[in-house]
């Protein structure tokens, strides 16, 4: 039996970025058996915009990889440490748990026994934790990059579980916009409350409410971490988490892709959508309409703007005289 394709934090940015889109929310996964790129292909529009350039992918991989160095991984860590507030630790140590869960779940308990006892902070990367609600299920996994694992204090027998992940953003921290971090924290929301909600959590072990995104700090993608308190975020995942299920549970997969998905309402953004798999085809569906209107749709006019831009439109969908 394959396994359920949910996606994992890309999924829940992309939850939220086109939550308004009737079309978007009921070709899910959960809907459909089969990823969104797949269904674009299968309607004759393959994904031609979410690819990543070769070399954006090497930078993105380089970077990944920097984070994983024991120097990088360990100033990481510190700072994720103090940032919070937690007290300082003993030593640091570093564990991969190579995309493997049940390898997560077994360094994550020696994490926690390593901090009561040692007072020691450990960073493990690569971890794997089931999708929340889908622990039984033969599913895709979710994938932070890193997690830390520290003690709470010097006198308490549990410890801190922070989620974080590395964000090859283009330019330096101080000139990353916030809506690209926003998207990064909300992956890192949805990998939190996939280990709050894991049935296998090491006892002791709590997901801290802060998360940490690994960025560049300057041009040679030396990286720094910042942290942000994920409880809004978390919020909203888990309410695009229940909005997956309750949709899911009363539409009904009519097994034809073609006829499926032109009878859902898109709400198309072309500033947003590009994200999306089904781009190429409501923007073929927009272009290919008789309704003239639908040209201030594709090119983005607002729809509180439509109204005072339509008279610029004769009635057989060329612009007028006096728009020329």
């Amino acid at each position: 039996m394959s396994a359920i394709a949910l996606g994992g934090g890309s999924s829940a940015v992309a939850a939220s970025s086109h939550a308004a889109c009737a079309r978007f929310r009921l070709t899910d996964p959960l809907i459909t058996g089969k990823t969104r790129r797949q269904l674009a292909q299968d309607i004759g529009h393959p994904d031609a915009t979410g690819t990543i350039p070769e070399a954006r992918w090497v930078r993105a991989m380089t970077f990944e990889a920097l984070i994983n160095r024991d120097e990088f991984a360990t100033r990481i860590a510190t700072t994720t440490v103090g940032s919070l507030g937690l007290t300082r630790p003993s030593g640091i140590t570093i564990a991969n748990a190579r995309r493997d869960v049940s390898r997560t779940a077994d360094l994550l308990g020696a994490a926690h026994a390593r901090a009561m006892t040692h007072h020691v902070t450990t960073l493990v990367h690569s971890p794997a934790v089931p999708y929340p609600d889908f622990d039984a299920a033969s599913a895709t996994t979710v994938l932070p990059d890193f997690v830390v694992v520290a003690p709470k204090s010097d006198v308490s027998d549990d410890a801190w579980l922070i989620v974080g992940d590395a964000k090859d953003y283009e330019r330096v921290r101080s000139r990353i916009d916030d809506q690209r971090m926003l998207k990064g924290y909300i992956q890192v929301a949805f990998g939190a409350e996939a280990f709050d909600q894991w049935l296998d959590m090491p006892a002791g072990l709590t997901v801290h409410r802060s998360g940490v995104l690994a960025v560049p700090r300057n041009s040679f993608l030396q990286p720094l971490a910042v942290t942000e308190d994920l409880t809004d975020h978390r919020a909203e995942v888990r309410a695009r988490l229940l909005e997956r299920r309750a949709e899911a549970a009363t539409t009904k997969w009519s097994g034809n892709p073609e006829s499926f998905v032109s009878h859902l309402a898109a709400t198309f953004d072309p500033s947003t959508c590009v994200s999306c798999s089904l781009f190429g085809y409501c923007r073929s569906e927009l272009r290919s309409s008789t309704d003239p209107l639908d040209v201030l749709v594709e090119i983005g006019v607002p729809p509180d703007e439509r109204d005072s831009v339509a008279g610029l439109f004769g009635p057989g969908g060329s612009a007028s005289p006096a728009a020329s």
